[in-house]
């Protein structure tokens, strides 16, 4: 057996946090990894869920190691991922896998949008939901599975219906805006928004 190395020194950008836009006031709850101060979505027990911790020898840097490596991306490109902030609008069949994997990739703020609970006919397609989680909402479910899926991020979950001044709320500042909706209304009041916040 033999004992575990110690992994390479975090970027700086990485162990301080990157960028974070200040709360504002009534801002929805945040769930965040380790890497920052969190204030998490509370257990089922009602109690706060436990920090995580990362073995020894496992550096946050090391987890993007394959996408630092590609010369397009680098270590600059990863601190622009991780510097990003993503707005994905509607957490179903589309929404689910974006989410995830730009979870995985890093981005360092997804806001997670949608004003829908969790039903038995979602199970089948949308992964990031459990049995135990129906009639709970969908926004606040997925930022739990994603905040335990990659601790070095931070997500926002807004479990709101969406009208003009909540769009442009959330769409300022934001690098990408995500249209995982199902309704035509819906994707007909997100472009004119986008539009004005490109």
């Amino acid at each position: 057996h033999h004992p575990a190395r110690a992994g390479p020194p975090e970027p700086a950008w990485l162990a301080g946090g990157g960028t974070r836009l200040p709360a504002s006031r009534g801002s929805p709850r945040v769930v965040r990894g380790s890497r920052f101060r969190r204030r998490d979505l509370p257990a089922r027990s009602g109690r706060a869920s436990p920090r995580h911790q990362r073995p020894p020898g496992l550096s946050a840097a090391a987890r993007y190691a394959r996408q630092i490596v590609m010369p397009v991306i680098g270590e600059a490109g990863q601190r622009q991922i991780h510097d990003s902030r993503v707005v994905i609008i509607g957490l179903g069949g589309l929404g689910n896998p974006a989410a995830t994997y730009l979870a995985g990739a890093g981005v360092g703020q997804l806001d997670l949008v949608d004003y829908d609970t969790v039903s038995f006919s979602n199970l089948h397609r949308q992964f990031l939901y459990r049995e135990t989680d129906l009639g709970q909402r969908k926004a606040e479910v997925a930022a739990r599975q994603l905040g335990a899926y990659n601790p070095d991020i931070e997500l926002r979950p807004h479990a709101t219906r969406l009208g003009d001044k909540v769009f442009d709320r959330l769409l300022s500042g934001a690098q990408a805006v995500l249209d995982c909706t199902d309704t035509f209304p819906t994707r007909l009041a997100i472009y004119p928004v986008s539009a004005r916040h490109r």
